[in-house]
């Protein structure tokens, strides 16, 4: 049982290492145009954006839709960095990893993890009672 648990922290501890890392994660992205370049969080927040003089040429409506496409390529760009570390902290011991995307990989890794502890429960709870008809 012991060496169940330690496999499993084992297998546990590069993902988590990954999910710290998360934090560190930038992703970049400009517009059509590249007059606009933002920058977002691993979770797609928006940190920074960033207008090139030439910006003035553009309307409203030009503007809003650049403003929009960076924001939205950083976000790409951050997710796929996610994925890539993901996929480069798991390898492929967890197969399903690749099928889906982090957000549901890392619930389901959670879900097997509170799975694995809910059973490891049981069993000490088991050899604790028999440990008790002994006593």
């Amino acid at each position: 049982m012991e060496r169940s648990v330690e496999q499993a922290a084992g297998m546990m501890r590069p993902l988590q290492e990954a999910m710290d890392r998360f934090a560190e994660i930038t992703g970049e992205g400009e517009g059509a145009d590249g007059l606009i370049h933002a920058a977002v969080e691993a979770s797609g927040r928006v940190k920074a954006v960033t207008f090139n003089p030439r910006i003035k040429r553009l309307d409203e409506k030009a503007l809003a839709g650049e403003i929009v496409a960076a924001v939205q390529a950083a976000q790409k760009d951050a997710a796929n960095k996610r994925q890539e570390m993901l996929t480069e902290a798991i390898g492929d011991s967890i197969p399903f990893a690749k099928n889906f995307g982090v957000d549901k990989a890392l619930e389901q890794i959670q879900q097997i993890e509170e799975s694995f502890s809910r059973s490891m429960k049981q069993h000490v709870e088991e050899l604790e009672r028999i440990q008790r008809t002994f006593e």
